[in-house]
């Protein structure tokens, strides 16, 4: 049996929303803690209207649901090796009728979206759990629930209502098959002509032969949308018949076919047609629904439009009271507004509520009802009602999307800002309230200028408010300014602004976009000092060889060499402040970006210390690792090119297999391919055995398949081929990547060079210079063939007895 407790009683709303029956909860959750924090919650809410139980498996649970035990069921996400995913599934599939309830760790928006689309009544957060939270889920659960089953039971009674009704209904397909009759139509049918009516009978066999040419049009225009109804004498009595298409969206998908018999009324009204001519040539020919009822809210009169759009012919209208066309969780409601306007003597109210057609679709409506009054006692009432469905369904599609894009704002990682044109901020995202420290509610409504703007600076952007505000255009403005923090701190924000237009494309509004870059300032900041330092130190090194030169000029002339060599001496100085700045250059930008991340990184690290963040956690590791490990391969190019430059690599042959090489090489850089990306290996002829510095040979092969991985796109082949030419070993690394344009083939192996359309991938542009330089190193020569889209292909020949140069 599971553990239980009781409620205790501090509110006073469950009673008036639910039964006075106590809802059970059960509890599956494998731990015993979620348990006692439930209970303990539970016991605050409400006198006794929740009770607990709990079970620790996935297994027990679906016990207790099989046996239809309890009225809510509250599920832990991770339920062991099973998920509550799983359960839901499996407790619908079970034939579960009772809500059940999702409980997930914070942030696992997605895991509750899932469980939502799997059938979960409701989702909670269990940090965030409180009576408040918890009483709101589960009494809405079991409202919608006992709704579901009231819906059912109006069903039932639509049925009954349908085969008692006083006037016969025929449904047909768009073959004018018969799909469904009610008893009236089945009985009059056999009285009148003599047959009984079946399923997919044709309709044309119970009507008179003389009348198949009208009814055949009639049939025709209802399957193109149109209403006909008209009165009709038949077998002695006068009828109101009324063809009707059923419609599913916008497409017809068949005809409703029905009959009162009018014969008494028909004689009545013709008494009264000459005098009622002219009233009911108004109200039947417009546009709204109008129609009267008695004092008691019983339709003495409704016009063709409420008839065409709720489904009902006029002696089912006259045979009802207003309220059982409400929808009926709104009864009460709409019975309390109009029992408060006759109370009060209210002569006119407006008011908007849902009813309910025939079909059981469900039609909005809003209408205006006036107190028909004489001596001041209440006669009955007025009413002219225009159908607003399409305008609520639009309201409510719009409050989704603007929940949907709210969703996405708060997980966006930049700020985002809108200020009305009173300076008051309209909205702001969870990053904006992050970096300024407030809750939302803080924020909403406030002056933008005169709150979260420093004093010296309001000025200034409230001219660029305005500018914004007074613009024709409908361009983006990009602007830095600081914000002023909760805690007094100021914060560099990159703005992108843009202006928000009403219907009639006047600007009431400003949209801006914002990213925090105090932090990348600061970085850019320390770099430009580093960069005057080293402009200074090679200014003052320029100095001195200027100073040399002239001692020298001043010499003897026979000091000539000498001389020349000191102008040697200052070219490659020249030489050597270009490729510092180039250095500076490129290590600026390389270094920022990796550093960015981690920086990032550690900041959001910090964010995600508690349980359940493990793979946010993981994410921003591994992040920080690649960033690691792109600074450590820039670093490995930068010292590689030192010690070329120094001449301090020397060339240490020894026997290296070739095949065993490239088939290790290819495993290794397999495991740092994009996804789907695969690596070949194939050696035309046989053996290859190389004598060469093998160290010198991985960094060149690293280097070339690295940059075939880099620039090739995802799900792509990298081929590498082996061979032997004359006394040579030649190796051929080839992609499908972006390929190198023409323009920039003639300069690929200079220092720092990248091409145009590698700028968008980190690199230093010292890769294939390193892999010449190495590769003549080694006696050896590179080629290479490309065409931009294409990819290219890279072919080293090497001898196979090395010499050191």
């Amino acid at each position: 049996m599971p553990e239980s407790s009781a409620g205790n009683a501090n509110s006073r709303t469950i009673s008036e929303a639910m039964s006075t029956t106590p809802s059970k909860i059960l509890l599956i959750d494998y731990k015993a803690d979620d348990y006692v924090k439930i209970r303990d919650i539970v016991e605050q809410i409400d006198h006794g209207m929740y009770t607990v139980d709990w079970v620790p498996s996935f297994g027990k649970g679906m016990q207790y649901v099989r046996q239809q035990t309890h009225d809510v069921y509250l599920l832990d996400c991770r339920l062991g090796e099973r998920s509550g995913l799983d359960f839901i599934t499996e407790a619908l599939e079970a034939g579960c009728s009772a809500p059940l309830i999702f409980l997930t760790g914070e942030a696992e928006y997605e895991l509750a979206i899932e469980a939502l689309k799997a059938g979960a009544a409701d989702y909670l957060i269990k940090s965030e759990l409180d009576p408040f939270h918890l009483d709101h889920a589960v009494r809405h659960a079991v409202e919608r629930h006992r709704s579901d089953l009231a819906v059912n039971r109006s069903e039932a009674s639509l049925k009954a209502f349908f085969n008692n009704a006083v006037s016969l209904f025929i449904l047909l397909d768009r073959k004018f098959a018969i799909q469904a009759f009610n008893t009236l139509a089945y009985t009059w049918t056999l009285e009148n002509v003599n047959i009984k009516l079946c399923e997919d009978d044709y309709f044309l066999d119970v009507v008179p032969r003389e009348m198949h040419p009208s009814v055949m049009k009639i049939l025709q225009a209802s399957l193109r949308g149109e209403v006909n109804r008209h009165e009709r004498f038949l077998f002695g009595r006068w009828y109101d018949v009324c063809y009707m298409p059923v419609l599913e969206g916008a497409s017809v998908v068949g005809i409703s076919f029905s009959a009162t018999d009018i014969h008494e009324r028909k004689h009545a009204e013709t008494a009264l047609k000459e005098n009622e001519y002219r009233y009911r040539q108004l109200v039947e020919n417009a546009s709204d629904i109008i129609y009267k009822t008695n004092s008691l809210g019983n339709f003495v009169y409704v016009n063709p439009v409420a008839q065409r759009l709720l489904g009902y012919t006029e002696q089912e209208f006259l045979s009802k009271n207003y309220l059982e066309l409400i929808r009926p969780g709104w009864r009460r409601r709409v019975e309390a507004f109009y029992e408060n306007q006759l109370s009060r003597r209210i002569s006119n109210t407006y008011f908007e509520f849902p009813t309910v057609a025939k079909s059981g679709s469900e039609v909005w409506i809003g209408q205006n009802v006036r107190l028909i009054e004489q001596n001041r006692e209440v006669l009955g009432f007025d009413a002219v009602a225009r159908d607003i469905t399409e305008r609520i369904r639009i309201s409510d599609a719009l409050q989704r999307e603007k929940e949907a894009l709210q969703m996405c704002l708060d997980t966006a990682d930049a700020m985002f800002l809108i200020i009305d044109h009173d300076e008051r901020v309209r909205l702001i995202n969870r990053k904006g309230c992050e970096i300024l420290g407030y809750d939302e509610a803080d924020v909403i409504g406030k002056n933008w200028f005169e709150h979260f703007v420093l004093p010296a600076e309001v000025k200034q952007l409230r001219a660029v408010f305005g500018k914004l505000m007074g613009s024709s255009a409908t361009g983006v403005e990009k602007y830095e300014n600081t914000v002023l923090t909760k805690s007094g701190a100021t914060r560099l924000i990159d703005w992108h602004n843009s202006v928000i237009r009403d219907p009639a494309n006047r600007i009431v509004s400003t949209f801006s976009s914002g990213i925090d870059i105090t932090d990348q300032r600061i970085a850019e900041q320390k770099l430009n000092k580093m960069n005057s330092e080293l402009e200074q130190r090679v200014k003052e090194r320029t100095t001195m060889l200027n100073k040399a030169i002239e001692a020298l000029e001043r010499s003897n002339k026979e000091l000539t060499k000498a001389e020349e060599d000191v102008r040697s001496a200052l070219i490659k100085e020249k030489e050597l402040g270009e490729l510092k700045s180039r250095f500076v250059s490129t290590a600026s930008h390389e270094f920022r970006t990796p550093l960015a991340a981690i920086l990032s990184s550690a900041s959001l690290l910090a964010k995600y210390n508690s349980g359940g963040n493990e793979d946010r956690r993981a994410k921003h590791i591994n992040r920080i690792k690649s960033s690691v490990q792109n600074l450590r391969t820039i670093l490995d190019d930068f010292l590689s090119l030192s010690k070329l430059e120094e001449g301090k690599v020397v060339l240490k042959p020894g026997p290296v297999d070739c095949i065993k090489f490239f088939e290790e090489l290819r495993d290794e850089m397999q495991t740092i391919a994009k996804a789907g990306q695969v690596i070949r290996y194939r050696n035309l002829g046989g053996p290859l055995v190389l004598n060469t510095d093998i160290q010198l040979l991985k960094i060149v092969f690293v280097n070339l398949v690295g940059n075939a991985i880099k620039y090739s796109p995802e799900s792509s082949s990298i081929e590498i081929v082996t061979g032997r030419h004359n006394n040579n070993m030649y190796c051929m690394v080839k992609d499908e990547g972006i390929g190198i344009p023409e323009a920039d083939q003639e300069h690929i192996f200079i220092r720092f060079f990248r091409a145009q359309n590698a700028l968008a991938s980190q690199g230093t542009g010292l890769g294939l210079n390193i892999v010449k330089k190495y590769v003549e190193l080694m006696n050896g020569s590179i080629s290479f063939e490309s065409q931009e889209g294409q990819g290219a292909s890279f072919t080293i020949e090497l001898p196979m007895e090395s010499k050191t140069k």
